[in-house]
């Protein structure tokens, strides 16, 4: 069973990395070229193409990517009964970053570098020496206590893996920002405003130059076919969807994987300078915040169950109800202040407590029938399965 269940991980794992780091799956680079994209690698680890050291965050970023698979490599060749597992997890680690870089070369978008493919196959080492300390010391303790809550309290566990799910999305895809200035960033572009976009570089400072908000909509898209930019550049960014605004630097990332970084670096100022919007202009979507709020009321819903069928007599249990969604969301929020990919907002926080607030509602109004044995039965998550 265990063998399974790391086997599927670990292939979904595959699946995903592959994903999220081949996007936007346009190979336009025929392999006849492929002599020449190879002439274009820099071969000095840890400096990209224009001979800049490359940053610490990228490098600790490209590290943290691989940690997962390392873990889940080692735990499936340790059910396996596999021998020289760490070795057999490095050399997976290698295969599968080599594999990644490999096939960038064919998409014009992105890089390739050596420094990726070392700090790759170090994530993995380290993971797989965390699966060995976890299977020698830890795993024995976390099975018992998994299959204790899933026998004695299963809808505490939905809860707790539901959480942990979140917890570990709100802060892929593990770019981490470790340097002062990344942090500075990322506390200017923190919005402490409901109901809007107004990063506190904005509210405090009034600074638009900086910190302004960037967007690709339809009439800057209309105003790309007036400028002066290559019709290639003009074609790719009208492709391009960006369903809210973003911070300078995030934009540029967002646009670099678009058209490139050649093309980027040439035209960066023409596409700021169209694309900029003041953050009086930016509309709240409120969309993301219902989605948010109908996706907590599940687990709002699930701990009122939890606490009704195993703690029923928790002191100061309504207490702990109304303080839990509060501190874990600004926790959340606070953890994202380190992912260079994340901005911290507190709609986030509104949307989360909200939703678990209403699923709180919602067991009020709508209480499952509950059996003498305190038992979960299939019937008491009709509510959840709704959502």
């Amino acid at each position: 069973m265990h063998k399974k269940i790391f086997a599927y991980l670990l292939g979904f794992f595959i699946f995903f990395t592959l994903y999220n780091t081949l996007i936007p799956f346009e190979f336009d680079v025929p392999f006849s070229e492929l002599g020449g994209q190879l002439q274009k690698i820099n071969r000095i680890p840890f400096f990209d193409a224009d001979g800049d050291l490359v940053s610490l965050t990228d490098i600790v970023g490209n590290i943290f990517l691989f940690i997962p698979f390392g873990f889940l490599c080692y735990m499936l060749l340790w059910y396996m009964k596999k021998r020289h597992r760490l070795v057999w997890c490095i050399l997976g680690g290698a295969a599968l970053s080599f594999t990644i870089e490999f096939l960038q070369l064919f998409i014009y978008s992105r890089d390739t570098a050596i420094h990726d493919l070392v700090n790759n196959t170090l994530g993995s080492a380290i993971g797989a020496t965390v699966a060995a300390i976890y299977a020698t010391q830890l795993s024995e303790f976390i099975s018992k206590t998994f299959f204790d809550l899933l026998k004695n309290k299963p809808a505490l566990l939905i809860v707790i893996l539901l959480l942990l799910a979140q917890s570990v999305s709100a802060i892929m895809p593990f770019t981490v920002s470790i340097s002062v200035s990344g942090f500075v960033k990322s506390v200017k572009e923190t919005n402490l405003v409901p109901f809007t976009y107004r990063p506190l570089s904005v509210l405090l400072f009034d600074d638009y130059s900086k910190d302004a908000q960037f967007q690709m909509t339809d009439s800057v898209k209309a105003k790309l076919q007036q400028s002066d930019l290559p019709a290639d550049v003009v074609e790719n960014l009208r492709k391009f969807d960006q369903p809210e605004p973003q911070s300078r630097r995030k934009f540029l990332d967002a646009i670099k994987s678009v058209v490139g970084g050649k093309a980027l670096k040439a035209h960066r100022e023409t596409i700021l300078q169209l694309a900029q919007i003041r953050s009086e202009e930016t509309i709240f979507d409120f969309t993301q915040m219902i989605e948010n709020i109908i996706f907590w009321a599940i687990a709002g819903y699930l701990i009122s169950l939890s606490l009704l069928l195993y703690f029923p007599q928790l002191p100061r249990a309504n207490l702990i109800r109304w303080l839990f969604p509060v501190i874990y969301f600004i926790l959340l929020e606070f953890a994202q202040i380190f992912i260079t990919s994340r901005i911290t907002d507190i709609n986030d926080i509104i949307g989360g407590c909200a939703g678990v607030y209403a699923g709180y509602l919602l067991f009020r109004l709508l209480p499952p029938t509950i059996a003498a044995n305190r038992q979960l039965d299939v019937s008491m998550l009709k509510i959840p399965v709704l959502l």
